[in-house]
């Protein structure tokens, strides 16, 4: 069912579909990539960040696929997001997607 909006409202239910196989929303309107190279600040070890991009080169580290939904009270964004394996020094590539949340949503985490 395609997704229905009116007066920048959803006027009608809808559905996503998510490959349980991969993660990826297969009905998205955006989808963003997110390497290595953009997020080096975000590792708690920049240093073994850096390292790790010269030795293995360009790194996808996840990627997001979303549902445009009006950004109006009472609508919520839907998508779904792939973190893929890795370690960088003692921290997985998944601790640095948290902090990312948790930021995004204005909780500072020390």
């Amino acid at each position: 069912m395609d997704l229905q909006i009116r007066n920048g409202r959803v006027v009608i239910p809808f559905f996503i579909k998510i490959d349980p196989k991969n993660g990826k929303m297969t009905d998205y309107d955006t989808h963003i990539e997110r390497y290595l190279s953009k997020l080096i600040d975000m590792f708690v070890d920049s240093e073994a960040a850096k390292a790790f991009l010269k030795k293995n080169g360009e790194t996808l580290i996840y990627e997001v696929y979303e549902k445009d939904i009006p950004e109006v009270n009472g609508e919520i964004r839907y998508c779904s997001s792939v973190t893929y394996p890795g370690k960088i020094g003692d921290e997985y590539f998944m601790s640095i997607i948290t902090r990312n949340i948790y930021c995004t949503a204005g909780i500072h985490l020390s």
